[in-house]
C-alpha cells in the first residue's frame, strides 16, 4: 500500500513499530523511513544524575523512555556511546535515535557506526554539534580553528556514507550555515541549533533559499528560569516550547513536500545541575549574549528540562504532549503502486472534515487532468475515486488537495502504468572492505515506482548453478556482512516490479573481504620537539597498495609506499613530520592515507604542531 500523510491535531497517537533495521532516506525536503514520510518529534536526552558530571543512561532509561513516548515523541538525540541495551529499550518504546558518533577529533566514529548501523533504533548519524561555535569542542583547550574543523566534518561525512548506505548523515550547525558550507559539505540534511526567543522568524525561508536538503531543528526551546523576575517562569517556558514547535509543524515537509523542515528535537529532557556550578545544587547563573531563549534572552543552563532532575513533569512537557500525542494522519493511498490494465481506486481517509477537496493527475507525457468530479464521499470525512485513464507507460502522479484547521495541504501518490518488464540493473560493483563487501548498482528503468532488487551470490565460483538468493531490497546498495575471509564472492542482481515482472540478471561482479588496518600512534605531535608518529598497517593478502601523507590542500607531501605490490603481513613506518625532500613541514592538519588498489582506503588525521 502506498500512502502519504498530512498531520492534524486530534486524539489518536500514531505508533511506528520498527522491529527490524530500517532504511532511512532523504527525498527532496522529506525524510522517509522504509519509504514512509517521517517527521521527527524529538527531545535531547542527556541524563546526568544530581551530584554528578557524567551521563548515566542506565539509571534513567526505564523511567525516562516511557515518559518520552507517552508525550507522543518518536525520537531522542543523545550524546556519547550508549550500550546496545539502551538502543534495544528505545526500540521497545517505539523511539528512534539520532546518534552523534563524531563531535570531537578523537571520537571513534567508525567503531560506533559499524557497531550500530544495523540496529533498528538508528535514525541517522550526526557529525558535529554547532561546530562553527566550538570547533569540534577544541576551542577551550587546543583550538584547531574553524577551517580545520570544517575539513574534518567533510571527511567524516564521506567516511560514514561509505560505512553505512542505509542511514543519512546530518551535520550540526549553530544557526543557518553559509551558502559555501551548504554547497560543499556532502551531508544529507542539516541540523540547526537556534535560540531566538519565541519565534524562528524568517529562518525557514532563509534556509530554503540556500538549500535543497531538509533540516531538523536539533536544538531549540526555552529554559524555565527567568532572570528578569528572577525566578522560575514555567508558563513562559511552556508557551515558548509550544509556539516554537508549532512553527516547525507549520513548516513540516510531511504536511507540504515543498516545506523544508523534517522535525525537531527540543532542548532538553531534564535539568542538568552539573552545568553552571556545584552539581549538588540548582544554580541559576546564566549569560545573555545578545540573543537567546524567551522571555529573558538569557541562557540559564541548569533549567532547560521539560522535566526536573527528579523527573517532575513541567507544564512544557504537557504542552508538547498536547501537540505530539494528538497527531492523526489524513491518508491518501491506493491498494496498488502499479497496474497494467486499470482501473485503480484512490482513497482518502480523514478524521475530520476536509474543505474544498480537489484531485488531479499529472500525465507521464505532460499535461494535467482535473479529476475533482470523480471524488465521491465515503460518508466518514473521506473520499474515493476510480481512475481508468491510463494509456502510455509511465508514472501518473495524483494530487489530492484541501484545507483543514486553517492548513492548506497537497498530498501526492504515484502509480505506474507498466506493460513492459523492468530494465536490467546496470553498473553493478562489488568492493571488499574490512567488514564485508559493499555492492552498488544503477537503478532499473521502469514505470513502476515500487521496484525491488533480488541479490544473488555464489562463493568461489561464478557458475550459474552455484548462485543462491541473498536478499531482496528496494535500495540500490547493499552491504554483505558476516563473510569468511579468504573466500571470493560473486554477485548478480535482477529487478522485479510490483506486478511480478522481472528483468534478466545483471552482469556478475566479484570481490573478497580485505582486512586492511591503518593505525597511527597519536593524532597530535610536535616534530620540532623531537616527537614522531608511528604509522602501521596490515594487509590480508598480497596486493598493490599505497601509503602517503596529504596536507590540508590535498598535496602529497610525503610518500612511504607508491603503488607497490606488498606481501601479506604487518608493516610500520615512522614519520618525523618531514616532507619528501626531508624538510620540516609547517604546523597544520595532515592526513595519513593508506589504500589497497581497487579494494579499500583508510584515512587518519594528524595535527602537526
Amino acid at each position: 500500500m502506498y500512502k502519504y500523510g498530512f498531520i492534524i491535531y486530534l486524539l489518536t497517537a500514531v505508533l511506528v513499530l520498527h522491529a527490524a533495521p530500517s532504511i532511512v532516506t532523504v527525498d527532496g525536503y522529506q525524510l522517509k523511513v522504509d519509504g514512509q514520510i517521517f517527521f521527527v518529534r524529538g527531545v535531547n536526552w542527556s541524563p546526568v544524575p544530581k551530584g554528578s558530571t557524567s551521563q548515566d543512561f542506565n539509571q534513567f532509561v526505564d523511567q525516562d523512555l516511557p515518559l518520552i513516548r507517552a508525550a507522543g515523541m518518536n525520537c531522542i538525540r543523545i550524546w556519547g556511546w550508549p550500550d546496545e541495551a539502551i538502543l534495544d529499550k528505545c526500540v521497545n518504546n517505539d523511539l528512534y535515535v539520532i546518534l552523534q558518533p563524531y563531535l570531537a577529533p578523537n571520537n571513534d566514529y567508525t567503531g560506533m557506526v559499524n557497531q550500530f548501523k544495523d540496529h533498528p533504533a538508528v535514525l541517522m548519524w550526526q557529525v558535529g554539534n554547532e561546530f562553527n561555535y566550538n570547533h569540534l569542542y577544541t576551542r577551550e583547550w587546543d583550538d584547531i580553528g574553524y577551517a580545520t574543523a570544517l575539513q574534518y566534518v567533510k571527511n567524516v561525512v564521506n567516511d560514514i556514507h561509505s560505512l553505512d548506505a542505509n542511514h543519512p548523515v546530518i551535520v550540526g550547525y549553530g544557526e543557518i550555515p553559509p551558502q559555501t558550507e551548504i554547497n560543499t559539505v556532502d551531508c544529507d540534511l542539516w541540523g540547526l541549533n537556534v535560540y531566538s526567543g519565541i519565534s524562528f522568524y524568517d529562518r525557514f525561508s532563509t534556509y530554503k533559499s540556500r538549500s535543497s536538503k531538509p533540516f531538523i531543528m536539533t536544538e531549540y526551546g526555552a529554559d524555565a528560569w527567568d532572570s528578569d523576575l528572577p525566578g522560575e517562569n514555567l508558563l513562559a517556558q511552556s508557551n515558548a516550547d509550544y509556539q516554537l514547535t508549532m512553527e516547525l509543524i507549520d513548516h513540516s515537509s510531511k504536511i507540504n513536500s515543498a516545506d523544508c523542515c523534517a522535525g525537531g528535537t527540543i532542548f532538553s529532557w531534564s535539568d542538568g545541575w552539573h552545568k553552571a556550578g556545584n552539581p549538588w545544587s540548582h544554580d541559576s547563573d546564566g549569560n545573555a549574549p545578545g540573543g537567546g531563549p524567551y522571555p529573558d534572552f538569557t541562557f540559564n543552563e541548569e533549567y532547560w528540562g521539560i522535566v526536573t532532575i527528579e523527573r517532575t513533569l513541567r507544564p512544557a512537557y504537557y504542552a508538547l504532549k498536547s501537540l505530539f500525542s494528538q497527531f492523526k494522519t489524513i491518508d491518501f493511498y491506493s491498494p496498488v503502486t502499479a497496474t497494467n490494465n486499470g482501473p485503480v481506486m484512490l482513497y482518502v481517509s480523514s478524521p475530520t472534515n476536509i474543505n474544498s477537496p480537489g484531485l488531479n493527475v499529472s500525465l507521464p507525457g505532460g499535461g494535467n487532468t482535473d479529476l475533482g468530479a470523480a471524488l465521491v464521499s465515503d460518508g466518514h470525512n473521506g473520499y474515493e475515486a476510480s481512475y481508468n485513464g491510463f494509456s502510455a507507460d509511465g508514472t501518473y502522479t495524483f494530487t489530492f488537495s484541501g484545507t483543514t484547521n486553517s492548513h492548506t495541504f497537497n498530498l501526492e501518490l504515484e502509480i505506474g502504468f507498466v506493460t513492459t518488464a523492468p530494465g536490467v540493473p546496470s553498473d553493478l560493483t562489488a568492493a571488499g572492505v574490512s567488514t564485508g563487501i559493499k555492492l552498488n548498482w544503477t537503478a532499473s528503468s521502469s514505470s513502476d515506482p515500487d521496484i525491488t532488487y533480488e541479490i544473488w551470490y555464489a562463493v568461489n565460483s561464478s557458475a550459474a548453478g552455484d548462485f543462491s538468493l541473498l536478499e531482496t531490497t528496494g535500495s540500490t546498495s547493499y552491504n554483505h556482512m558476516g563473510l569468511t575471509r579468504g573466500n571470493r564472492y560473486y554477485y548478480k542482481i535482477k529487478a522485479r516490479d510490483s506486478l511480478g515482472n522481472e528483468s534478466v540478471f545483471s552482469a556478475v561482479a566479484d570481490a573478497a573481504m580485505v582486512n586492511f588496518d591503518l593505525e597511527v600512534s597519536h593524532s597530535v605531535f610536535a616534530p620540532v620537539s623531537g616527537e614522531t608518529v608511528d604509522i602501521s598497517f596490515k594487509l590480508p593478502f598480497d596486493k598493490e597498495c599505497e601509503l602517503y601523507i596529504l596536507n590540508i590542500n590535498g598535496a602529497r607531501v610525503k610518500r612511504f609506499i607508491d603503488k607497490k605490490v606488498m606481501s601479506y603481513g604487518s608493516y610500520s613506518y615512522q614519520w618525523q613530520g618531514r616532507g619528501n625532500g626531508g624538510q620540516l613541514l609547517p604546523a597544520g592538519v595532515y592526513y595519513v592515507v593508506g589504500a589497497v588498489t581497487g579494494e579499500d582506503e583508510k584515512i587518519k588525521n594528524i595535527i602537526l604542531q
